[in-house]
């Protein structure tokens, strides 16, 4: 019970008292963008009113997630006031799921401003709107996003100072930014194979390059919007498979004959679903008998 009264109080902090909603404009944009421009992959019709959001939601508010997490516990420590909450009979573990339920909340909160207006757009835009895939969008992004909030939450609880905090929260979030060129450089290395030619025809090595969050969630929402089985940007993965264009986009459809069933979008759902309970978790077991006076 405990945990939900934190969260509550996050919630109402962060969103209200330091103005976090001034936040949620910034992810009107993408429904304004639509309504004034071309669509960017006009069969897609209302279901582009919902992947519009797919950029937003991957970079804009996983940056505003390590933002919001990285001094959830650190910061608590350094000014005292986990001890008080300690002193209120709440756990530590209590403490830890109210701080990541209600950051979480706060990044919720903002998606669905944005889905919101991604709804009107495609009212005006299409005269109908998809409400199963926004929902199902919005669960999926929801999962991604405590999945960020759980790396920064892990990173507070194991490093002693905010700056050590900040260095490891965004320097984690940037490795997962740049994690497909990372995977190409690590593959490289331990098959020994050279990547100018293409990718090469693998199926472990395109499974290397959707083992982080960001990468995850594009495969499973990619899925969704039917645009191809690619970890990238959903207007890229729809002209890699479907166009056959050459992009920056790496698509399993457009060099296997065969998808394993590991590249399938529920086994990049379990991956997301990891991310939330592996790194909270391991840091916890430290957390839990770290001396905090």
């Amino acid at each position: 019970m405990n945990e939900r009264v934190i969260a509550a109080k996050e919630f109402r902090e962060l969103f209200f008292g330091y103005h976090g909603w001034i936040w949620s404009v910034f992810l009107l944009y993408p429904g304004y963008e639509m309504l004034v421009s071309e669509a960017t992959v006009p069969s897609l019709g209302t279901v582009e009113a919902v992947a519009a959001y797919q950029g937003p939601v991957c970079i804009l508010l996983g940056f505003l997630g390590c933002f919001l997490t990285y001094r959830t516990i650190v910061g608590e420590r350094e000014s005292g006031t986990i001890l008080f909450l300690i002193c209120q009979d709440c756990s530590r573990l209590e403490i830890v799921l109210g701080k990541l339920l209600g950051r979480t909340a706060v990044l919720g909160a903002f998606l669905l401003v944005g889905l919101s207006a991604s709804l009107v757009a495609s009212g005006l835009e299409y005269g109908a709107i998809a409400p199963g895939t926004t929902l199902l969008f919005g669960f999926v992004s929801l999962l991604y996003l405590c999945s960020i909030a759980s790396v920064g939450v892990a990173w507070s609880m194991t490093v002693s100072t905010s700056p050590r905090a900040l260095l490891a929260t965004f320097g984690t979030y940037a490795a997962f930014v740049g994690w497909g060129d990372l995977a190409d450089q690590l593959y490289a290395v331990i098959t020994g194979t050279t990547l100018d030619n293409g990718p090469p025809q693998s199926g472990l090595y395109f499974f290397s390059r959707r083992l982080d969050p960001l990468s995850s969630y594009r495969v499973v929402t990619n899925s969704l919007f039917d645009v191809g089985n690619a970890a990238g940007d959903y207007t890229f993965a729809y002209a890699t498979v479907h166009d056959g264009s050459v992009t920056n986009v790496v698509a399993a459809e457009a060099t296997l004959s065969h998808l394993p069933w590991y590249l399938s979008a529920w086994v990049s759902l379990v991956v997301l679903l990891l991310w939330i309970v592996v790194p909270t978790g391991l840091a916890y077991w430290r957390f839990r008998s770290t001396d905090l006076y």
